[in-house]
């Protein structure tokens, strides 16, 4: 009614991500609550809810392995003021636990996707390439966000994937001794150097703080492995002060 702001949905569908239970072994004496030089710590994570997507009529969502969450939306939900019910043929949001190149195809043959990042603010809309893949229209998104089908002609069919070129093998990482590093920003903690998997993205609080002094294990196209009590990742090395021989 009017005492609900524009834009504040209240759902009852919502399906939280699960709770985390995160058990502390650690052998700390300075009374600071964090772990010592040991590493003694260990964390147990429930598995993802199933996926929402798979009863969502009209639209299939492939998640590389990921269990997202759909929603079909209206025009009031999408909150956005210039855009009529007319504007777009079909709506879902996809959220939760969404991989990058999440594919979305919506059950019609024709128009075209636009894409609404809801992971930040302000919210930013970008026009993913669309395509036609068994007679459905489809786009690849690169995390949670509002999914629109617009009215248009049927998309061209997905191109075949060119053979790639034979490339170079990749510079091996390099070890480092007597290598530290200090945060300068809160930094995304990744299994692999450049674009690697966020580890333990899901949780809150998983990426590294701001002016954490980790030990430099390994170096590569920039990038440095740190052993982070006990987890060892890689954090990009334009954030970082380096201190003793680190390449």
């Amino acid at each position: 009614g009017g005492a609900c702001d524009k834009g504040a949905i209240e759902d009852p569908g919502y399906v939280p991500p699960p709770p985390s239970v995160v058990t502390d072994i650690s052998d700390d004496d300075s009374g600071s609550g964090a772990p010592d030089g040991d590493g003694a710590s260990t964390s147990e994570f429930n598995a993802p809810p199933p996926s929402t997507c798979e009863t969502l009529d009209g639209v299939q969502v492939e998640g590389n392995g990921a269990s997202p969450q759909c929603q079909r939306l209206d025009t009031m939900q999408i909150a956005k003021p210039d855009m009529k019910d007319d504007d777009f043929v079909d709506v879902v949001d996809v959220w939760s636990w969404v991989n990058p190149d999440t594919e979305v195809c919506f059950e019609a043959s024709g128009g075209s996707v636009s894409f609404i990042d809801t992971a930040a603010m302000p919210r930013t809309t970008s026009k993913p390439v669309t395509y036609s893949k068994d007679g459905m229209t489809c786009a690849k998104i690169s995390g949670p966000g509002i999914v629109l089908l617009l009215p248009g002609d049927p998309p061209a069919d997905a191109a075949p994937q060119a053979a790639a070129a034979p490339r170079s093998a990749p510079a091996p990482a390099r070890s480092l001794n007597n290598c530290m590093v200090k945060t300068t920003e809160v930094l995304k903690f990744r299994e692999s150097p450049g674009g690697g998997l966020v580890i333990r993205d899901w949780i809150p609080n998983s990426w590294l703080p701001k002016e954490s002094t980790l030990t430099a294990e390994e170096r590569k196209d920039g990038w440095f492995k740190v052993d982070y009590y006990g987890v060892k990742g890689w954090i990009s090395g334009d954030y970082v002060e380096k201190k003793g021989n680190c390449g």
